[in-house]
């Protein structure tokens, strides 16, 4: 568990310690079990994978002719209920309505993910992209009472099999390339609460430190 709420200390209270005056000083993070967490969810794929434009003519020019391949799928996934229970005679969560023990808020009611790649002759590229809904930590007191806004990403990755794409070029041999972005709208989750504030532990940069990031990979194999 990643946070500390009032929920989670009244199922594990002897993980936290106080002093004489009420404040926290100390919280036992070691990894511990649930007592029963129910989920209830609808998911549906739809994919393709397989060559993509014109088909060669039959005879001599079908056995040499490549021709590209295309990969794509689209994910949907609603969740009904996830219901969470820490420990025997504790509340029971409910974390689609506001209650969590994320850092990130409650569970997403709704979550959207879809890929696509083209590969020919040893290039490619590969898009990856993901949106989820809105979650929401309620609290009573104004300050804890959180809105976790909807946050999409995607990642672009280019690759190339050098060996592949220039064969009669020496150094080209066993060499591979990738150029990735990831992040590539530097989208980063965004919080606030009920006053339209965002508390100074949830701004974007401290929940999302790297942000939109670039990394060229180049391997020789020997």
């Amino acid at each position: 568990m990643s946070t500390l709420n009032p929920a989670v200390e009244l199922a594990f209270p002897d993980r936290f310690r106080r002093n004489e005056l009420g404040r926290l000083t100390s919280v036992d993070f070691r990894a511990t079990n649930v007592a029963r967490e129910l989920q209830e969810t609808l998911k549906g794929t739809v994919s393709y994978a397989g060559p993509v434009g014109s088909k060669p003519v039959e005879g001599k020019e079908e056995a040499t002719v490549q021709r590209p391949n295309l990969t794509a799928s689209l994910t949907s996934t609603l969740r009904i209920a996830n219901r969470l229970l820490l420990t025997p005679g504790a509340p029971e969560l409910d974390l689609l309505h506001g209650d969590s023990i994320s850092a990130t808020g409650g569970r997403p009611r709704w979550q959207m993910d879809a890929d696509v790649g083209l590969f020919h002759r040893g290039l490619g590229f590969l898009v990856q992209s993901s949106w989820r809904s809105g979650s929401r930590f309620r609290s009573e007191e104004p300050s804890a009472d959180l809105r976790f806004k909807p946050l999409g990403t995607a990642n672009v990755s280019l690759f190339a099999d050098l060996e592949t794409a220039f064969p009669k070029v020496s150094w080209a041999s066993k060499a591979t390339v990738e150029l990735s972005v990831r992040n590539i709208g530097n989208a980063r989750p965004q919080v606030v609460d009920r006053r339209g504030v965002t508390p100074n532990g949830l701004q974007a940069a401290y929940l999302d430190p790297l942000g939109r990031s670039v990394s060229l990979n180049l391997l020789k194999r020997f």
